[in-house]
């Protein structure tokens, strides 16, 4: 019901519309989701970046952190958002606390995204620069392969 309210919010006002929901995640969480897989595949990842067990029990640590605090700002961004949309159905609901609303949704969004970099940023301290570009490189490589599976092409892969 939200989308459809901002879709014609934003249809009045001359910028297209966003895509209707698909039940997928959102880019947070789909980001989220991709350091929760590479936890799945912890044991595997560190034996090939050949961590140390400091290595090992720091990025564990990192990451149980980060997920920890994920949790509680996951929520947060949750009721904002039912609060928003409660305000937007609310014909008697003023501007000034929808756009209250609506920015404190946004704050807990970017708070999203900042956990997320925190994380990054503790796994680069930790992982000297070669485990850090084979990091990345693994994660190159299964961005691809899902991508594939999923249909997509790779930037500039205009064939």
């Amino acid at each position: 019901m939200l989308t459809i309210l901002f879709a014609l919010g934003t249809a009045v006002a001359g910028s297209p519309p966003p895509p209707p929901p698909t039940g997928e995640e959102t880019p947070a969480e789909g980001r989220a989701g991709d350091d929760d897989r590479m936890m799945r595949h912890w044991s595997e990842i560190a034996d090939k970046l050949a961590l140390d067990e400091a290595q090992r029990t720091s990025v564990e640590k990192l990451y149980f952190d980060s997920r920890t605090a994920r949790v509680d700002i996951s929520a947060r961004e949750e009721k904002a958002r039912l609060e928003l949309e409660r305000l937007m159905m609310d014909p008697a609901s003023d501007e000034k606390s929808i756009l209250k609303a609506f920015d404190t949704q946004s704050a807990a969004e970017a708070d999203l995204r900042k956990n997320r970099l925190m994380l990054h940023l503790g796994l680069r301290k930790v992982l000297t620069p070669d485990q850090w570009k084979q990091l990345a490189s693994m994660r190159d490589e299964r961005r691809e392969g899902r991508d594939a599976r999923r249909g997509r092409r790779p930037p500039g892969g205009d064939d």
